[in-house]
């Protein structure tokens, strides 16, 4: 429900406005969350990275994955996972 209220003004917001694609990442992120207890400065690994790209196009495609994150983390790990499976192919 906390969830809920930080992120109900996203599906009020215009498919044109600009800032909406901002929100969006903001809140689809899985890794490095603004809320997270991750060390200060610590990078993120490419895989990490991966993840949070393909949270924030699926939320985009899908506003109500953003309320939904156990399978939003479970479709980007997948997309992750296919994703360094064929540039592994490409690399051999």
């Amino acid at each position: 429900k906390k969830l809920a209220r930080s992120v109900g003004h996203i599906f009020e917001m215009d498919d044109n406005d600009s800032q909406k694609e901002e929100e969006i990442r903001k809140y689809s992120i899985i890794y490095g969350r603004f809320d997270s207890k991750r060390r200060e400065g610590k990078q993120l690994s490419l895989h990490e990275l991966t993840i949070n790209e393909a949270a924030a196009q699926f939320c985009m495609r899908d506003n109500t994955l953003l309320l939904r994150r156990v399978e939003l983390f479970s479709l980007s790990r997948q997309v992750a996972r296919e994703s360094t499976y064929l540039s592994s192919l490409k690399g051999s």
